[in-house]
């Protein structure tokens, strides 16, 4: 269908159209190409082209009936179905209020849709109607929106819709590509009312140029839900670009958000401004089940994060689980380049509500400008509650500046609270360089369960209660800022190092390995404290006082320091009484 004026096939009802070849609707310096049809429409081809060097070419069905379009093919390019712009609008649409438009492509390594020359490609549905969209066979099964060189937009977007690039055991890929230069030549996949996405590898990429190329994948219709499958052990990748305004996101705007396949997961930020890569739920339930996962934040530019989001998680990672900040600076809104998982920041902030288990390592390692940490908790005062569990290791590692620290729980700038229970079948490292932390923080409770905890002398916990267990040893040295501290360890030391203004012990027991309790400030010891030798000291006063018995014990030498005051007084509640078997001083 070329014009030599407009070319215009237009049925006043259905319309039925098989060509053995491909069908061609190109528009031209001449007019417009166009397939309409008002009563529903069946299009069956070896392969389908939509282009539009100038003006329109289209494939639209109005007013009543579904519009069917199968594809058996190929062309030379390998498409089974191109809908591009060269200039002009290439564009497959059903406007019947309430009927559907299903879309097969067949054997064909690619399904383009593709905004070149500054014009806009599209494959979409209006008015309440649905879209299916299915790459299977033998082919690549590849969708492909949008490419480097675009430089208009491109789209496919529809209500209820449903997109799956290959069956399973079969290849498959599902590839946003946001433009390298200009402006607006986003890639786009959206759903209005709800989104299932299914493929054996998805890629979003922030164009390398220009301003406003993004790669979206999109749900934002309120209580729909984005339900994303990656088959067959398959990748899920988001690439923040260059240029400005050229993120990479996943985004349910106010429904939930699943994805599942156990794909391996790269979160990356760009090198431009605003250029970062996100996956996110503003308001409903994030559900991941994922392989090895990784966020990074960008490599330079500013407000380049990487963020996996939601104001309620459940995230499963059968593999490990790294979050690193690196260079990509604060911008002047205030966003910075952090890596994060947790609450949605800005102005969809709410507290943290995060359920993460992982059967490898956790690894968060701070980065090297003011802002580029990496954290697992919330944005700016909010709250967050957290429990999480590794089969590995826990380790924070610092940044090699004061604010990308690695954190997890509240920021530093604004204390907030939350319960935050860590748990590790190997060791939990808060490690420090000096001038240089690493935090766990919140105005509530922190609970570690490891085989041992270490610290950095520069590492900090600030809790108003800290409960630790460890088979091996718990050596917190830093400068930790506890009101209530309680351990338990079955074999090694406990060294546990305060500096806020009153810390009350509630309860030690190392088995016999040795205690160290350092405070600065008052220190109260209530309960059990039982210990090989021990060495306690307060700048403040002592107080050994009973919530039930209070006994201070050392099975071996005891050396007790106090700046102030030493106290031991029982009560109703019961003695109070501190002894060693090895000498007192």
């Amino acid at each position: 269908v070329v014009p030599s004026s407009p070319a215009v096939v237009n049925a006043f009802g259905g319309q039925t159209i098989n060509a053995g070849g491909g069908l061609i609707v190109q528009s031209s310096l001449l007019g417009d190409a166009q397939i309409t049809a008002s009563g529903g429409q069946t299009i069956d081809a070896n392969y389908i082209e939509v282009t539009a060097p100038s003006g329109f070419a289209f494939i639209t069905n109005f007013d009543s009936g579904d519009q069917t379009i199968t594809t058996h093919g190929a062309n030379a390019q390998g498409e089974g179905l191109v809908v591009r712009s060269q200039g002009g609008f290439a564009l497959i649409d059903q406007q019947a209020p309430g009927f559907t438009q299903s879309i097969s492509a067949n054997n064909a390594d690619y399904v383009r849709v593709v905004g070149d020359g500054g014009g806009s490609a599209q494959i979409s549905t209006t008015f309440g109607a649905n879209q299916s969209l299915a790459l299977q066979g033998g082919g690549l099964n590849a969708l492909e929106v949008g490419s480097e060189t675009a430089t208009g937009s491109s789209r496919i977007v529809s209500d209820s819709q449903t997109i799956t690039a290959g069956l399973p055991g079969q290849q498959g890929l599902i590839a946003l590509q946001g433009g390298g230069s200009g402006a607006g030549a986003f890639a786009q996949i959206v759903g209005r009312q709800g989104q299932d996405i299914a493929a054996a590898n998805i890629a979003l990429t922030g164009g390398a140029g220009g301003t406003g190329n993004s790669a979206n994948l999109l749900q934002t219709g309120g209580g729909f839900n984005q339900n994303v499958t990656v088959r067959d052990g398959g990748t899920l990748s988001l690439q923040g670009g260059g240029g400005t305004d050229n993120f990479a996101r996943i985004l349910s705007d106010n429904g939930n958000q699943t994805i599942l396949g156990s794909p391996a997961i790269t979160v990356t930020g760009g090198t431009g401004s605003n250029s970062f890569a996100m996956i996110r739920t503003r308001s409903g339930v994030q559900t991941i089940t994922a392989g090895d996962t990784t966020l990074t934040g960008g490599a330079g530019g500013f407000a380049n994060f990487a963020v996996i989001q939601g104001a309620e998680q459940h995230i499963t990672v059968h593999g490990d689980l790294s979050l690193t900040g690196r260079d990509s600076a604060q911008s002047a809104a205030g966003s910075v380049g952090i890596a994060r998982m947790g609450n949605p920041g800005g102005g969809a902030a709410s507290p943290t509500n995060l359920v993460l288990d992982v059967d490898g390592d956790v690894t968060l390692t701070g980065g090297n400008v003011d802002g580029a940490g990496a954290a697992i908790g919330s944005s700016s005062g909010q709250n967050a509650d957290i429990v999480m569990t590794a089969g590995g290791n826990i380790t924070l590692n610092p940044g090699t500046v004061a604010g990308a620290s690695a954190r997890i729980g509240a920021s530093g700038d604004s204390p907030a609270g939350g319960d935050i229970s860590v748990a590790a079948a190997g060791n939990i490292a808060l490690n420090s360089n000096p001038g240089l932390g690493t935090f766990i923080r919140t105005l509530d409770t922190v609970t570690l369960n490891a085989n041992a905890i270490t610290q950095g002398d520069d590492a900090v916990i600030e809790a108003g209660q800290l409960i630790t267990t460890t088979a091996a040893g718990t050596s917190l040295g830093g400068n930790n800022q506890a009101a209530v501290f309680n351990a338990n360890n079955f074999f090694g030391d406990v060294l546990f190092n305060n500096t806020s203004p009153l810390l009350t012990v509630t309860g030690v027991n190392t088995f016999g390995g040795p205690l160290t309790l350092s405070q600065t400030g008052d220190l109260t010891l209530t309960g059990f404290i039982f210990s090989g030798p021990q060495s306690i000291s307060a700048t403040g006063d002592i107080t050994v006082v009973p919530s039930s018995p209070a006994v201070v014990n050392a099975f071996g030498g005891q050396t007790i320091n106090a700046g102030g005051g030493l106290i031991v007084q029982s009560s109703l509640l019961g003695d109070a009484q501190i002894t060693a078997s090895g000498g007192q001083t």
